[in-house]
């Protein structure tokens, strides 16, 4: 349920610390790790902090998806936990915490994370062979939301001299391989560009897929 109603002491969490197999023990703790959510979000603290430490899979294994079950705040403190006693934590699963953190409005959270995934070397969406091409597809398969947070991280490190203000090509796709066969990212990064920050963004010739943010509009 929703609410304080969800709210349930350790019979949950006593059946999600046993020692379940394979995707049933995933199972388990992500609903755990839910009701952990809606506890922490009905103000019950205590019982969202136990709930959390013993659904809490097994990290060498957790889904990516653990981070997304969490209230946003619990999710953040996992990933610093685990990063301070030198753990890996896959970009999947920094994925699932970046978009959690955007549905739950915390966008400049979520850019945090993207970014300490992108300097650690954790996921590089900029193509290798191609100098100012930002490739999206090479961020796997992310929300639109997170697609525009690594554009936002480009553009910030254009402004910010990380790379030259010169022209940015953003590699969008084109919808091949969307169920409907129509594009995902195209638009909503487009939008994002064009209404929210106020960029000049062209289509690339004969490349339905890419778009071109001008060295004009990067400079202004």
């Amino acid at each position: 349920g929703s609410g304080g109603g969800g709210c349930g002491g350790g019979g949950l969490a006593s059946v999600v610390a046993s020692e379940a197999p394979g995707a049933l023990g995933e199972a388990l703790a992500l609903q755990g790790g839910a009701v952990a959510r809606a506890c922490h979000q009905a103000s019950q603290w205590l019982i969202a902090i136990e709930l959390m430490q013993e659904a809490r899979p097994h990290f060498a294994h957790s889904p990516a998806e653990w981070f997304g079950v969490l209230h946003w705040e619990a999710a953040l403190s996992e990933l610093d936990g685990l990063l301070a006693r030198g753990l890996p934590v896959a970009w999947p699963a920094r994925c699932a915490l970046a978009a959690a953190l955007l549905e739950s409005g915390r966008h400049d959270e979520a850019l945090g994370v993207y970014r300490e995934a992108r300097e650690a070397g954790i996921v590089n969406p900029w193509d290798p062979n191609e100098p100012n091409v930002l490739d999206l597809h090479r961020l796997g398969a992310v929300s639109p939301g997170v697609a525009v947070l690594a554009v936002e991280d480009a553009l910030l490190g254009a402004l910010l001299g990380e790379r030259p203000p010169q022209e940015l090509v953003l590699v969008t796709g084109h919808g091949t391989h969307s169920p409907d066969g129509l594009p995902v990212l195209r638009p909503v990064v487009l939008e994002a560009l064009t209404s929210e920050i106020g960029l000049e963004v062209w289509p690339v010739p004969r490349n339905r897929g890419r778009l071109a943010v001008t060295a004009a509009s990067l400079r202004r």
